[in-house]
């Protein structure tokens, strides 16, 4: 019989494949059931997948219905998770079932905020000030004290949900359900991102980027840019804090999406996902490494060896542009003045004529360009490049 792995997806099944086209999970060895978003149940090509399963899988309760009486008619040996949201309910659905996989408690740390950065302050990993809230006034001493703060959903996942403060006034203003929210102090220093992938504690790849603007730049409707860094005593200090993270977590197999600002004496901790980043991460960490994230994840959750299966596109450095835009019609796009050259993927989230919608996170951009650079000072041109070049037109309202 063959092994039975649901996957619980949100990005398509066509993220899962490798050069030649075949899904990572070949259906004569897997039996593979998807679960996903109504409107990317068509992914799948004929025979990739004996059952698929589309609803609003943000509904945790039904997502958990779904899995119960699915392994009550097919037991399951797998169950991979990509939604962050769904980490927790899902590992949930493991121990419920007697699925093998990472439980709820070893998945707390990497959602809930508070217990995140417990985590990493009770190892002496530098962190910021933080307290949890349910109110404004609760983060009236935090404010009093650093002068600036950042509120953030202790379950928040894509900087969506987040507010900057400076003024009392503006704190105590705030029209915002802060019920399990936290505060922290506002680290005024670059950050960085590492998109690591982890086998048996030991880091296998972890491209270290730099944000160029801040991760808050689709509440601005800002364009959100990052770069590969290649800075030998960064890229030292950046690796060994990733190390220090690994084995405070007691990571064993992971992608992670690690992010840390950087300030000439130490690197400070803002956050862990256990998952691909977002935007042009995955793209750009297959094109300089080889390993594609989202397949990595599916090959350590079901026991298959790490390949690094795609070949590397470009030079050893690069980047990312994402651009955001208000809700409406996208009219026309212009970026025929980049190199084609320089660009590894171009995509837009909706055609000429479609309506876009911002999801109110950084993930959610209108349109989205990696590219490729032989130095971390040439994707910075670059960067800046493409953010001169691209010229766009949204009207408000439907065409």
């Amino acid at each position: 019989m063959k092994p039975h792995v649901a996957i619980v997806d949100r990005v398509g099944y066509g993220r899962y494949r490798l050069p030649d086209g075949r899904p990572v999970l070949d259906p004569a060895v897997y039996d593979v059931t998807l679960i996903t978003e109504t409107k990317l149940v068509g992914q799948p090509q004929q025979g990739e997948c004996t059952r698929v399963f589309g609803f609003g899988i943000d509904d945790e309760e039904e997502t958990q219905g779904v899995l119960r009486h699915l392994h009550a008619a097919h037991p399951l040996q797998h169950l991979v998770c990509f939604p962050e949201n769904l980490q927790i309910p899902v590992a949930k659905s493991r121990e419920e079932l007697g699925i093998s996989g990472a439980s709820a408690a070893e998945m707390l740390p990497f959602r809930d905020k508070d217990a995140m950065k417990e985590t990493a302050r009770s190892s002496g990993i530098p962190v910021a000030e933080w307290c949890a809230i349910e109110s404004s006034s609760d983060a009236q001493p935090l404010l009093k004290k650093h002068g600036k703060i950042v509120l953030k959903p202790r379950d928040g996942a894509g900087s969506a949900g987040i507010f900057v403060i400076d003024d009392e006034a503006d704190l105590l203003a705030l029209n915002a359900d802060l019920r399990a929210y936290q505060a922290e102090q506002f680290i005024d220093a670059p950050m960085i991102h590492i998109d690591a992938v982890v086998a048996d504690g030991k880091v296998v790849v972890a491209p270290t980027s730099r944000y160029l603007s801040t991760t808050l730049s689709h509440t601005t409707r800002q364009p959100l840019a990052s770069v590969v860094i290649d800075e030998p005593v960064l890229l030292r200090r950046s690796q060994d804090f990733l190390e220090r993270v690994i084995e405070t977590f007691r990571v064993e197999d992971a992608v992670l999406h690690l992010e840390a600002f950087v300030t000439p004496d130490e690197i400070i901790f803002n956050e862990m996902a256990r998952r691909a980043g977002g935007g042009g991460i995955v793209t750009l960490t297959q094109a300089i490494t080889g390993f594609n994230l989202f397949e990595s994840m599916v090959r350590m959750e079901v026991g298959l060896p790490l390949e690094r299966s795609h070949p590397t596109v470009g030079g050893p450095s690069g980047g990312f542009v994402l651009f955001y835009a208000e809700a409406g019609t996208l009219e026309s796009i212009d970026d025929s003045s980049i190199p084609e050259d320089w660009i590894i993927e171009r995509k837009l989230a909706v055609p000429v004529g479609g309506f876009y919608q911002p999801v109110g996170r950084a993930g959610g951009s209108i349109a989205s360009y990696v590219f490729s650079a032989a130095s971390e000072q040439q994707a910075i041109e670059r960067a800046e490049a493409i953010q001169a070049s691209v010229r766009f037109t949204v009207r408000e309202g439907l065409a």
